[in-house]
């Protein structure tokens, strides 16, 4: 079941697409771990509990589709990732809730 589209549209070859893919990806997903690692230095610093659930709502978005996907094509590697890096992130987040 296709997500989103069928990689095998793009024209580069096919063997190149999960490296594109995985290539893309990575690249953003550090992006926006740089970008969520400053808002929450700043939230913790500007005692800001706004930012902190800015970043809490985005946790759980990102959560909620990415584990069911991994569950459905029974990728549970991923779950288990998942997990431990909601855990690790709720730990901060929560404290910095309680304490503002």
């Amino acid at each position: 079941m296709a997500f989103f589209m069928d990689p095998t549209i793009l024209p580069i070859k096919q063997s190149a697409v999960t490296k594109l893919i995985l290539g893309i990806l990575g690249s953003t997903m550090m992006g926006w771990a740089i970008t969520i690692f400053f808002v929450g230095r700043y939230a913790f610093s500007q005692k800001n509990s706004f930012l902190l659930k800015a970043i809490l709502v985005g946790l759980v978005i990102w959560f909620i589709p990415d584990t069911a996907i991994s569950v459905y094509l029974e990728a549970y590697f991923n779950v288990i990732v998942n997990v431990i890096i909601l855990i690790a992130a709720l730990i901060p987040i929560m404290y910095g809730l309680r304490e503002f």
